[in-house]
């Protein structure tokens, strides 16, 4: 039970930054989408371990993994859009990585390759 409340709460975490980030202009608020983004892929991240658990202690149903499946997918996705905001306008990755960015890039390169 406590791990299904978690999961409703992520639900709810998940469904809050995805209306934050939508509307926002990627060119006035770059910063902000890449945290928004960066969070979007851990909360997801968070849920798929959530889910991974819950689903071990049920019978095997296929709509339970393919919701796993679909959710991993969604981090996936949010690490992908964390890194392309790294990006400058021209789309050219930097050089060097500034010291605040360094550690989210990291988390979210292994993130992505574990999900």
């Amino acid at each position: 039970e406590d791990e299904s409340r978690q999961c409703k709460m992520h639900k709810r975490r998940i469904d809050i930054l995805t209306d934050l980030v939508s509307p926002l202009n990627i060119q006035h608020f770059r910063q902000l989408c890449r945290q928004l983004r960066f969070e979007l892929g851990e909360a997801k991240n968070q849920m798929v371990s959530l889910k991974y658990s819950i689903a071990a202690e049920l019978p095997v149903e296929q709509q339970n993994w393919k919701k796993i499946n679909n959710l991993c997918f969604g981090a996936i996705q949010e690490f992908e859009n964390f890194c392309n905001l790294l990006r400058d306008p021209n789309e050219n990755f930097p050089e060097t990585l500034s010291e605040e960015t360094v550690k989210p890039y990291i988390v979210s390169q292994v993130l992505r390759h574990l999900a």
